[in-house]
């Protein structure tokens, strides 16, 4: 009864009384606000716009709470998106005052949803953020490192310049504690674009010429970025990441698959 009576107080009463999970952020007394820090956005990362994937509330606090404590977040320049009208979503994002974008996608095929929503988001980018030089994409079970942004800065002038890259990941599938240790070496690789990836708008256009050319078919966005867009360009991913996945099931994954697999994986603390 103390919580203001504020539009995104309101919307959390509402969350808190009806979904389970949001511990703190529903605490009566002492109610947990995501921290806006004043943030000093990186050069190169001005004109960067970062987009998040969210369908799943719990996983996109754990998420959020990461994003607005790494140094550098561009936070006036960031959205959500999601393929459904969700209204625990909803809730969530208006109690956060965060801004939240539906797509409606009507998809027989999940990869198929995930993949239009993809070309969703390029044209939405496109059409409302014109200076826009990179995006970057996220999902809503994915934890980023403090220096998230910081090593995008470092990496943004090599994926400009060099035209045999064609995006900057923050993971490394093999960032392992026994296999990653000096979180200053980077490295080009056929990797696929995952858990926290940047590209230029340029690829961002050959990518959604793909998606709208093959709306009958049914494959994975990544998948089709690997074998198809990108041709013979590379990605650069770090020795250590710089994002963790921690959805432990998903599409193509069991919990039992990400435990003796993903949950293992490096996030770098320096």
């Amino acid at each position: 009864p103390d919580w203001p009576n504020l539009k995104n107080w309101v919307s959390r009463r509402r969350l808190c009384k009806t979904y389970e999970h949001y511990g703190t952020l529903c605490d009566c007394d002492n109610p947990y606000n995501l921290t806006r820090r004043r943030q000093v956005v990186p050069p190169h990362l001005r004109r960067a716009v970062v987009v998040m994937l969210v369908s799943r509330g719990p996983e996109l606090m754990r998420s959020l709470t990461a994003l607005f404590n790494a140094d550098g977040f561009p936070s006036s320049r960031f959205l959500m998106f999601t393929d459904s009208k969700n209204e625990e979503l909803f809730l969530l994002s208006e109690s956060l005052d965060l801004p939240l974008v539906t797509a409606n996608i009507s998809e027989k095929f999940i990869v198929n949803t995930v993949t239009q929503l993809y070309g969703f988001i390029i044209k939405f980018v496109f059409k409302n953020f014109k200076d826009a030089d990179y995006v970057i994409f996220l999902e809503d079970d994915v934890e980023v490192a403090r220096d998230f942004f910081t090593y995008l800065n470092y990496t943004a002038p090599l994926l400009a310049s060099d035209p045999t890259l064609y995006c900057v990941s923050a993971h490394n599938d093999l960032s392992y504690v026994h296999t990653s240790f000096d979180p200053t070496i980077l490295y080009r690789t056929e990797s696929y674009p995952n858990y926290g990836w940047m590209a230029t708008v340029e690829f961002l256009w050959a990518m959604l010429k793909f998606i709208d050319g093959n709306r009958n078919n049914t494959y994975d966005w990544d998948i089709a970025i690997h074998l198809t867009i990108r041709g013979d360009r590379e990605c650069i991913i770090p020795e250590v990441s710089r994002s963790f996945h921690f959805g432990s099931s998903g599409m193509h994954m069991t919990q039992y698959e990400y435990h003796l697999i993903e949950s293992r994986q490096r996030l770098n603390k320096v």
